[in-house]
């Protein structure tokens, strides 16, 4: 029970109204012999910024210039809560609106774009990272 609460706060805090400016943080992500470009919108592989190419690689090369094995992904992220309500939020390619933004939310589920900034970026973290955050907040 403990981790469908952490889940769902990680999901409400990536999710509010669409009145936010779109997000342009990215970070190449390189593990286990991939090479993918993850935007902090929840957007997977596709650059906006730059050629409109995909960028999702396996096995990740020096140059990167092969073929790409993703055009494009969205990150799609549900869970129940304990009354049984499903809770969803899905990047649909921003065709629909926008499910996810940058940045922690304020008590009632908002954000300004001034904080929402502040946050628009994509962090790498490893197994010890997460490892620590674990012991600090989960008892």
């Amino acid at each position: 029970m403990k981790h469908t609460y952490t889940f769902l706060s990680c999901a409400a805090m990536l999710c509010t109204t669409p009145l936010m400016a779109q997000s342009t943080g990215t970070n190449v992500l390189d593990f286990n012999n991939v090479s993918a470009l993850f935007h902090s919108n929840g957007l997977i592989s596709l650059d906006q910024a730059g050629s409109s190419s995909p960028y999702f690689f396996v096995p990740k090369t020096p140059s990167n210039n092969g073929p790409s094995t993703l055009f494009a992904a969205g990150l799609w992220i549900g869970g129940m809560d304990t009354g049984n309500q499903l809770h969803f939020a899905g990047e649909r390619f921003e065709q629909v609106g926008w499910d996810f933004f940058p940045g922690p939310l304020g008590t009632d589920a908002s954000i300004t774009p001034a904080t929402s900034a502040q946050f628009d970026q994509v962090w790498k973290v490893n197994q010890s990272d997460v490892a620590m955050q674990m012991a600090i907040f989960i008892v």
